[in-house]
């Protein structure tokens, strides 16, 4: 019909139970502009014995004319109901007219956005929204500088206030003769001292507003690049979201979460910020948050709880917590920032030196370290050899972080394992601790990418005398990449560099089934939420994997941006959906 080329795919999972012969009714419906047709065709087929896999056709007269044409297969699978909803989360999704309006849409007409073309089926904004950012995704400016002309300006991240490149700093670090002249401008405005205090004479702080967390560069030539949750605030304005419905609550991501507060009001202003989103919209509030940002949300959960008659001001004025790709267990990754560095992706401006500094003099990367990982992880997180051994121990990461980063040992028991609403004072492997505590509101969905090579673990080697400066990832253990060994590497994972990666072939304990994570977050972390649906039924909890969206591209991702919006909308007109 309407000359389209596709034709719709549909799958359909019949359960089962007892001794009844089955029936299976296939309904065909369409949507004709706007107008949903349901009383076209319907045939009711039999299915006897569900043994293997049965090709249907069936063939049927339009109520305009010609003839409609479905083929579809049925498999009979013998299960307990527990496999059998694994096998429906992997093998099949919920499809909807909508969905396949929008797909047309955007091949079919000049109309390119999601969300241009969702406001074209009638989709409005319905829900409130404030998004939250994830580490190092929103802009600090400074407020008091020694610098001529820093005053107000972006100091994360401006690469023109980097100054030389980072070869060239490099250079000027072998000439220099004191540690303080290897620390450039740019460098002492973005550490604090013991974590958490402002150097003498400078004070950074977190850029409000959705200008905070839209793009972190305001250089024309960096701005694009930089995006956050830019494309994404793009796609909520085409149907109907401005400043009255949508707000950001950016932080200072360097803080612990217990000094975001104690310094800067955080997450009293974020109670006042949701209170008048809810107040002025009168609908509750769907609270985003993105990696790290997801951390914050829960920790706002926590903060709540303690205050008089929180839960019931939860339950009031949040409607739903919209995780997108959070490591709700962590994530490997930052065991191997804090050992080896991680420029972020500025590696053309920043030394290894320096990326290892900011990740060693960081009072808040302990909020996204593994946690229960020995329980849901696949695989252990560190193996070690001394320099002249040929063999690996399983070393706990917390050990050896204290060898090469006493500093965040010292933060994070200091600042993390003794919050109440963090660890607690348990132990990092404690399945008890508060923030593996399921979120205390009604809906959570929960949304992240597959299916990429994602770091879970690593094979380091120290060289030299000096511990501390010669701990580096070990390249001569790819020679056991995709071997199985029962010591060094049981799973058989991929091995490279001294980094081994999950893919979609890695068995997940967690879920019992072959997944691999986003290229950031390992899955057995995103996927975490499951334990919480599994033991709360009252949770109203949605699941949805995404194959291929990355951690941080999933922001500017067409198939990530439509359930976001599929989820925080509404139809302003009677559809199919």
């Amino acid at each position: 019909a309407g000359g389209m080329r596709e034709q719709p795919v549909i799958q359909v999972a019949v359960r089962h139970e007892g001794n009844y012969e089955p029936n299976l009714m296939v309904s065909l419906s369409t949507v004709c502009c706007g107008v949903e047709f349901t009383h076209l065709v319907r045939w009711y087929v039999r299915v006897s014995g569900l043994k293997g896999r049965q090709e249907i056709t069936c063939d049927a007269p339009l109520a305009w004319g010609g003839v409609a044409q479905l083929r579809f297969s049925v498999e009979g699978i013998r299960k307990s109901p527990q496999d059998v909803m694994l096998l429906l989360r992997k093998r099949y999704k919920t499809g909807s007219s909508l969905e396949f309006l929008v797909r047309q849409l955007r091949q079919r007409t000049r109309i390119k956005g999601v969300g241009e073309a969702l406001a074209a089926c009638g989709r409005r904004a319905k829900y409130p929204v404030v998004l939250v950012p994830g580490m190092c995704a929103t802009g600090l400016e400074a407020w008091q500088s020694s610098h001529s002309g820093w005053h107000r300006s972006l100091v994360w991240v401006d690469p023109l206030k980097m100054g030389r490149t980072a070869a060239m700093q490099n250079l000027a670090n072998a000439a220099a003769t004191t540690d303080a002249g290897k620390h450039r401008v740019l460098m002492r405005h973005l550490l604090l001292e013991d974590g958490v205090r402002d150097p003498p004479g400078i004070k950074v702080r977190a850029r409000r507003g959705l200008a905070g967390l839209d793009y972190l560069c305001d250089n024309p030539l960096a701005h694009k690049a930089s995006y956050v949750f830019g494309p994404l605030i793009k796609e909520l304005a085409a149907v109907g979201y401005d400043s009255s419905n949508l707000e950001a609550a950016t932080y200072d991501w360097r803080l612990p979460p217990a000094f975001m507060e104690s310094r800067d009001g955080y997450f009293t202003r974020l109670m006042l910020q949701i209170e008048g989103l809810s107040r002025t919209n009168g609908r509750p509030v769907v609270l985003l948050g993105h990696s790290m940002g997801g951390r914050v949300i829960q920790y706002f959960f926590r903060f709540m709880l303690d205050r008089p008659n929180g839960r019931e001001w939860l339950e009031e004025h949040v409607h739903a917590f919209l995780a997108l790709g959070v490591p709700f267990l962590g994530a490997s990754k930052s065991v191997r920032t804090v050992v080896t560095g991680d420029a972020l992706g500025l590696e053309l401006f920043i030394t290894g030196e320096e990326a290892r500094t900011m990740s060693r003099q960081s009072a808040s990367i302990p909020l996204i370290m593994p946690v229960a990982s020995q329980l849901h992880y696949p695989d252990a997180i560190v193996r070690f050899r001394d320099a002249g051994s040929t063999s690996y121990q399983t070393l706990p990461f917390p050990d050896l972080l204290d060898r090469v980063s006493p500093s965040t040992t010292r933060y994070t028991e200091q600042y993390h394992r003794v919050d109440p609403f963090l660890h607690g004072g348990l132990d990092n492997e404690d399945p008890t601790q508060p923030i593996l505590d399921a979120p205390p509101v009604r809906r959570l969905w929960n949304v992240f990418g597959v299916n990429l090579p994602t770091e879970v673990s690593y094979y380091f080697r120290t060289e030299g005398a000096d511990k501390d400066k010669a701990t580096v990832l070990d390249a001569a253990a790819s020679r056991f990449s995709e071997k199985r060994d029962a010591d060094v590497n049981p799973l058989g994972l991929h091995i490279e560099n001294g980094i081994a990666y999950e893919t979609p072939r890695t068995y997940q304990r967690s879920s019992n089934q072959t997944r691999s994570g986003d290229g950031t977050v390992p899955y057995a972390s995103l996927s975490y939420p499951n334990v919480w649906s599994e033991r709360n039924p009252q949770l109203e909890y949605d699941h949805i994997e995404i194959s291929g969206a990355e951690h941080r591209e999933m922001l500017n991702d067409a198939r990530v941006t439509y359930v976001v919006l599929t989820l925080l909308t509404s139809a302003s007109c009677q559809h199919h959906d």
